[in-house]
């Protein structure tokens, strides 16, 4: 866990002092999800998760690493927020010079008073889970979403689940 917090505080001043390099790369953003999920699937299997990918192939220019560390982020709290045996749906779509990726989980949803501040550093709105992660998880995601000039919101309703959307300019 140690490793772990390490690691994510480098990664945020790293981010947060512009000291990261804007590679920008041509690739397939539908592989590299699946690339993601595939890279996390001692944790969803473990608690009999399914994951499902919805689109098309899709080719974009974009800074492959950081997408990656995003990706990574929001998947992990997806599985980290889900009960077992549930599915989580990970969708894209291009539309012009616009891409957006949806992860959504029907696990433990947020209450409309915690989304303002789950992107803030540090914060862990379901204690229960907090030996599982250090509250900076979401905090590197809105950084990462802020550098590459797009969006990020977030739609949580009970019974429903929990979906994060990310859109950027391709």
């Amino acid at each position: 866990k140690l490793s772990q917090l390490s690691d994510n505080v480098l990664m945020l001043l790293r981010l947060e002092g512009n000291k990261i390099s804007i590679d920008m790369q041509d690739f397939n953003l539908t592989e590299q999800l699946r690339q993601i999920a595939a890279s996390l699937f001692h944790k969803w299997n473990e608690k009999g998760i399914e994951i499902v990918l919805e689109g098309n192939d899709i080719n974009i220019c974009a800074v492959r690493d950081l997408l990656s560390q995003m990706w990574l982020n929001l998947l992990d709290n997806a599985i980290k927020f889900s009960p077992e045996g549930k599915c989580i749906y990970i969708s894209a779509t291009k539309n012009a010079d616009l891409v957006s990726v949806s992860i959504k989980n029907y696990g433990c949803t947020l209450s409309e008073s915690e989304i303002p501040f789950i992107f803030e550093k540090f914060y862990q709105g379901d204690t229960s889970h907090s030996e599982k992660g250090n509250g900076l998880g979401l905090a590197l995601v809105k950084k990462i979403v802020d550098i590459l000039d797009g969006t990020i919101s977030v739609n949580s309703e009970l019974h429903k689940g929990t979906k994060m959307k990310v859109t950027l300019h391709i």
